[in-house]
C-alpha cells in the first residue's frame, strides 16, 4: 500500500493552500448576500485528497465553515456533517439557518433521500440541529454558498470570492442549483435505493414506470 507523507510543503498561495504529498487544505473567505440585502464574510476551510487520476481533481473531504453571528458578534464555527456540501447560509431574524446536499448519490442514500434532496439544519445557540425541510422558512429561495473549493478556485482571487465570483459561479453551475426548490422530485431518479424508501414507509415516492 502507497503511503502519503504528512510533511506539508512550503508555500502558501494566495488562496491559502497548504500541500502535502496526499492532500491539501485550502483556507478562503467567501462573501454571502443574506435575502435581506445584507452581506456577511465567512471564513472557509476546505480539506481535499490528493489528485484522483481517474476523475482528474482532488475530491473535497471535509469542510469547516466560520461565521460572525451579525446579531449576536458570536463566533460560530461549524465542521459540515459527512457527505453534505454547503448551499445555504441565512438568518431568519437572529436564527440562522443551513441548508446543505449532499456530495454523492451514496451520501443522499445515508441521509435517507430527503424529498426534496435538501438537509435543513438549525442553530440553537450550542449546536445545530437536523430539522424538516417544511420548517425551512419560505424567504429562503436562493443558495448564496459556492459549494466546494475543489472546482471552482478561479473564483477565488486573493483568498477572497466576492458576491460577484458568486453570481459568476451561479452562471455556470446546471440550472437546478439555482434555487431552492420547494417541489418534490423523485427519488429514485436522483438515485435513492428503493430499500431506503421502503425502511421509512415511503413506498408511494417509488416510481413503479420505470
Amino acid at each position: 500500500m502507497r503511503t502519503c507523507s504528512m510533511t506539508k510543503l512550503i508555500g502558501i498561495l494566495a488562496a491559502g493552500f497548504a500541500t502535502s504529498a496526499c492532500g491539501r487544505t485550502i483556507e478562503w473567505k467567501q462573501e454571502v448576500p443574506l435575502h435581506d440585502g445584507r452581506v456577511i464574510v465567512i471564513e472557509r476551510e476546505s480539506e481535499q485528497g490528493g489528485h484522483d487520476p481517474f476523475i482528474g481533481m482532488r475530491m473535497e473531504t471535509t469542510q469547516t465553515l466560520t461565521f460572525v453571528h451579525p446579531v449576536t458578534s458570536e463566533r460560530v464555527r461549524w465542521k459540515l456533517p459527512t457527505g453534505l456540501k454547503p448551499y445555504m447560509l441565512d438568518f431568519d431574524n437572529s436564527t440562522p439557518y443551513y441548508v446543505l446536499i449532499a456530495h454523492t448519490v451514496a451520501d443522499y442514500n445515508k441521509w435517507g433521500c430527503p424529498n426534496p434532496p435538501y438537509m435543513v439544519f438549525r442553530y440553537t445557540g450550542k449546536d445545530w440541529e437536523r430539522i424538516s425541510f417544511e420548517q425551512l422558512p419560505v424567504v429562503f429561495a436562493k443558495p448564496n454558498l459556492i459549494e466546494m473549493a475543489k472546482a471552482w478556485e478561479k473564483y477565488i482571487v486573493g483568498g477572497v470570492a466576492s458576491v460577484a465570483s458568486l453570481q459568476a459561479y451561479q452562471k455556470e453551475v446546471s440550472r437546478q442549483y439555482r434555487t431552492i426548490s420547494r417541489e418534490k422530485v423523485n427519488p429514485i431518479a436522483e438515485g435513492c435505493h428503493e430499500s431506503v424508501l421502503i425502511k421509512q414507509g415511503r413506498q408511494s415516492e417509488i416510481d413503479t414506470r420505470r
